[in-house]
């Protein structure tokens, strides 16, 4: 039996319509795992789970997979880091398994999305923060202080970026950034702190409102009113930016 741990897990539902009796029937759901098995001979080796199924991504040393997302069209995009020959990392995605490098400079990736013919991926290169679409890169930090960019979000035209930069004392401040410009500073750079998000299937149309998630986060879970970031109500979607720290606590 394997021994693995789950690194990013992901499900993805693709209904395909049959008749029968004249009525339309779902098919089951796929379900993706992106997991690491530790060696024993160190290093890791990387695996796509897809239904019980075990497909092998890269198996090497200090090489990192951190991003998991599947296109319209079931293509299954995992984005990451492998060292060169030199063993300095560099940012790629792998589409079924095939990988594509998005720099030939210190770098890696940390999140895909894909949306229709577009991948947006997130992570740095050098020390800025950077959003790759289709392996252009768009820089959202100068590069002064150490940057990231973890996590990516499209909504219609818009890019929401979440991540990180670090200020003069070294200490992580959270952002968020919109069409590749500064959106908002979530902590005020006196300790650590970094985003993590959390996508609501809910807004406008469904008539929710900020003030509603607010008190869903600080009612509901007990979240700090401090602890909870820019709040972006759109027609379809919400999407909420929350100190790293305290979900972890949660």
């Amino acid at each position: 039996m394997r021994n693995f741990m789950l690194f990013i897990f992901a499900s993805v539902l693709f209904f395909s319509c049959k008749k029968n009796n004249n009525d339309d029937v779902a098919s089951a759901p796929h379900i993706y795992a992106l997991v690491s098995e530790n060696l024993p001979t160190g290093g890791a080796k990387f695996t796509l789970w897809k239904d019980g199924q075990f497909t092998t991504i890269i198996e090497q040393d200090e090489a990192g997979l951190t991003g998991l997302d599947v296109a319209a069209n079931g293509d299954v995009y995992i984005c990451g880091y492998q060292p060169n020959l030199s063993g300095t990392d560099i940012a790629k995605y792998w589409r079924n398994s095939i990988p594509t490098a998005l720099s030939t400079l210190s770098s890696g990736a940390h999140d895909i999305k894909v949306i229709g013919n577009d991948i947006y991926v997130a992570g740095r290169e050098g020390q800025k923060a950077v959003i790759w679409k289709n392996t252009s890169p768009a820089y959202l930090t100068n590069g002064i202080y150490q940057a990231v960019a973890n996590s990516v979000f499209i909504n219609g035209t818009d890019v929401y970026a979440g991540g990180n930069i670090n200020n003069s004392a070294l200490k992580s401040v959270a952002h968020i950034w919109k069409n590749n410009l500064l959106l908002s500073t979530l902590s005020d750079g006196t300790k650590d702190a970094y985003v993590r998000s959390i996508f609501i299937n809910g807004g406008k149309k469904h008539k929710l409102r900020a003030g509603d998630v607010l008190g869903a986060l600080t009612a509901g879970i007990g979240l700090q009113k401090e602890d909870i970031g820019k709040i972006d109500i759109l027609d379809f979607s919400s999407y909420v930016a929350i100190n790293k720290e305290k979900i972890a606590e949660k």
